[in-house]
């Protein structure tokens, strides 16, 4: 499911307490700015992080301990009140999807824009072939 959801925007907070980190200090009253793109496509995912590879989240031993670890519904206080539903949703369609057709696609060549969220301005490149 999350690999579907690799291509969010960025994400930016108000800083309500100062905050200590390793190497900086986010001081209180600043915005801080979460560059998800990068930060989803970090090594700390595997060295084909940036790969489509949705049988990465079938192996719960290979998940994030902490669900805020893979942000792409935001996180904190504010983050998606559609979550839990938008989940459902994709996950009984991609059953309907996966059971009748092999799925295959090539994200390296997307190019995607700015919007309300992160899209792809030529559409989604996948081929579906039906099983037989």
């Amino acid at each position: 499911m999350a690999s579907i959801l690799n291509l969010p925007p960025i994400i930016a907070r108000k800083v309500d307490v100062e905050v200590n980190l390793k190497n900086c200090t986010l001081r209180a009253g600043s915005t801080c700015v979460i560059g998800l793109y990068g930060l989803l496509r970090h090594p700390v995912w595997g060295a084909d992080a940036e790969q489509f590879k949705p049988e990465r989240w079938l192996d719960p031993a290979t998940l994030p301990e902490h669900p805020s670890l893979y942000a792409y519904f935001s996180i904190g206080k504010r983050n998606c009140i559609g979550k839990l539903f938008s989940m459902m949703v994709m996950k009984v369609a991609l059953v309907h999807i996966i059971r009748r057709y092999r799925v295959t696609g090539d994200i390296n060549n997307v190019e995607c824009e700015f919007d309300i969220v992160l899209k792809p301005i030529k559409g989604h490149h996948i081929c579906l072939k039906a099983r037989t």
